[in-house]
C-alpha cells in the first residue's frame, strides 16, 4: 500500500482518556487520489480511517459508504507515525 503522510498530530483525549493520532495522508486506490483521515491509538488494531471528501456530504460518516479497514492501514500509518517523530 502506497500512502503519503500530509500531516500527523499527537492529541490528548481529555485528562484521563486515551491519546490518540490523527493523521492526514493520501492514498492512490487504484487510479484514484483519495485523501483520507486515520485515527490511530497506540493499542493494535485500533485504527479508523475516513475519506475526507465526503465528509461534507450527505455520505458523511455512513458504514459502507465511507468507511475503509483500518488493518489495511495501520501498520503503514504506524511506520508513518515513528518516520514524523523522528523529524
Amino acid at each position: 500500500m502506497k500512502i503519503k503522510l500530509v500531516q500527523c498530530e499527537y492529541h490528548r483525549n481529555g485528562i484521563g482518556g486515551l491519546g490518540f493520532y490523527a493523521i492526514l495522508f493520501d492514498w492512490k486506490d487504484g487510479k484514484v487520489k483519495r485523501r483520507m483521515l486515520a485515527t490511530l491509538f497506540d493499542e493494535r488494531g485500533a485504527c479508523a480511517v475516513l475519506e475526507v471528501a465526503p465528509l461534507s456530504t450527505e455520505v458523511g460518516v455512513k458504514f459502507g459508504l465511507n468507511s475503509w479497514r483500518g488493518d489495511d492501514f495501520e501498520k503503514e500509518l504506524r511506520r508513518l507515525v515513528k518516520e514524523s517523530e523522528k523529524a
